[in-house]
């Protein structure tokens, strides 16, 4: 038996000052798919077009329900202001609070995206990931990638509770992971800590889409996580500020001072 609670799956769409004024969002849209890779049901949410029950206010995702061997709680779901989330960050996805375990084992994916983003010109894409795993054969693979196109994945039409549904679009092309082709795989029991950063061009509008892969071996385990990305204009105390808020990504600050 899988139980997953996510206490906040967050969206930040943030702004700064001064070369950030003009880098604001432009019909930014929200989606979440949440996927039961054994037997290929799912649900997808839209902010703003969910019902009241999963779309309680504007900028809220919210989910309870079961499929299978899964119970799916999702406390909430929201988008956050600048202050709240990545002081300096142009935009960002936060996915925080996940909860699962599995007695049985079994695969379930969890998926966001933010897409219509503006911004023109070269930006940085940073991931941090943190967290615990058990269980043996237990693995996560994460994530978190940008287009500078805004092309993104195809999730398909919103249904609100699970049911049959087709695999996610693939990957579009000019897509960059931070980190790096195939994300990052985490196979080993116990805390674990995966940064990333990578450049990438913004031709006007562009799209940020995460994953998070949970696997358990037929013994079952757990794992919980947080996984944030965001994106920064090249100015180096952008990223200070970003590096000061989630511990562990000043290996990022630094590359970015040296590429610049």
């Amino acid at each position: 038996m899988f139980r997953i609670l996510l206490s906040k799956l967050s969206v930040a769409i943030l702004a700064g000052v001064g070369m950030l004024a003009t880098a604001t969002p432009a019909e930014a849209a929200f989606r979440m798919r949440i996927d039961n890779n054994s037997n290929g049901q799912g649900v997808v949410f839209t902010d703003g077009l969910a019902p009241a029950a999963n779309n309680p206010s504007a900028g809220v995702l919210s989910f309870t329900g079961a499929n299978g061997a899964f119970t799916v709680i999702v406390a909430t779901g929201t988008s956050q202001p600048p202050q709240n989330l990545n002081p300096g960050a142009l935009h960002g996805l936060d996915l925080v609070g996940l909860s699962v375990s599995s007695a049985t084992g079994g695969t379930m994916t969890m998926s966001l995206q933010l897409t219509g983003l503006s911004y023109s010109g070269v930006l940085g894409l940073l991931a941090h990931v943190g967290g615990t795993l058990t269980g043996a054969n237990s693995s996560i693979n994460f994530s978190l990638w940008a287009n500078g196109a805004n092309n993104f994945p195809a999730y398909g039409p919103d249904q609100y509770s699970f049911g049959a549904i087709g695999a996610i679009g693939g990957l579009p092309a000019g897509s960059v992971n931070a980190y790096g082709p195939g994300g990052v795989t985490i196979n080993t029991a116990g805390s674990f800590s995966a940064d990333g950063f990578v450049e990438f061009t913004s031709g006007g509008t562009y799209s940020l889409f995460l994953q998070a892969v949970i696997t358990f071996g037929s013994g079952g385990g757990s794992a919980s996580f947080d996984f944030l990305g965001s994106t920064f204009v090249p100015a180096p105390a952008g990223l200070v500020l970003f590096a000061s808020a989630v511990p562990g990504l000043a290996f990022g600050v630094s590359r970015y001072r040296r590429k610049k």
